[in-house]
């Protein structure tokens, strides 16, 4: 198993959004397990709002830190827990507010 390696600081987070989406947003949501993070967008339509996520591994290139879509093996059972508790979240959200459109008589 290869040696963990320090994460980037949350300073230097270099998530962008998906396309189409403005860079000055903020994610709505990070998970972050060693290496790897799940950046949840959230991107209001005329439909009301829509949940993207991305999946990133940071790695260390001499001192630059870097992002990759790409996973190795030791990281797949993580990410898989991670998506889970992403869609989790995403659920539980539309729910809640759901409940809330209904508790105010808009739904």
């Amino acid at each position: 198993m290869a040696a963990a390696t320090k994460p980037q600081p949350r300073q230097q987070d270099r998530s962008r959004p998906p396309q189409g989406q403005p860079n000055g947003n903020r994610p709505f949501h990070v998970i972050r397990r060693g290496l790897l993070k799940v950046v949840i967008w959230e991107n209001q339509t005329t439909n009301g709002s829509m949940f993207s996520t991305q999946l990133i591994r940071v790695y260390k290139d001499g001192e630059d830190w870097k992002e990759t879509f790409s996973l190795n093996r030791e990281d797949l059972l993580h990410a898989a827990k991670m998506l889970d508790a992403a869609d989790s979240i995403i659920h539980r959200t539309e729910e809640e507010r759901r409940d809330q459109k209904d508790q105010n008589g808009n739904g």
